[in-house]
């Protein structure tokens, strides 16, 4: 389960940053995930709750998971446009196969709360 070094590093990063801005607390943190990232956000909650009482800044950190879906462009019309799989997207406005994954590989700490 790499999601466990994902959760590891994640919690690095936040008493990082915790340290930087001098927080006694991480109370929550957003991350954003890709469907294709190759991470199941419930196995990277899960490692995360684990590890999180190991330390006393983010013992209490509120895990917040953006799932993101993947979402195409239509090189032909410009478009934009979500599916739930990737094999071949065809464009659903003009039926194009020129199409261009724009999201849904993230894998992106977004926002960080602390309490100073």
């Amino acid at each position: 389960m790499h999601e466990a070094s994902i959760a590891y590093s994640l919690l690095q990063m936040l008493l990082e940053i915790g340290e930087k801005e001098g927080a006694r607390e991480i109370r929550k943190a957003v991350v954003k995930v890709g469907k294709l990232s190759g991470v199941v956000p419930e196995c990277l909650s899960f490692a995360f709750d684990a590890m999180k009482t190991e330390y006393s800044k983010t013992e209490n950190t509120r895990l917040v998971i953006v799932e993101v879906p993947l979402t195409y462009l239509c090189r032909r019309c410009g478009k934009t446009f979500t599916r739930e799989d990737f094999i071949f997207p065809e464009c659903p406005f003009c039926s194009s196969a020129e199409t261009e994954l724009i999201k849904g590989e993230e894998l992106d700490l977004e926002e960080v709360e602390c309490e100073v």
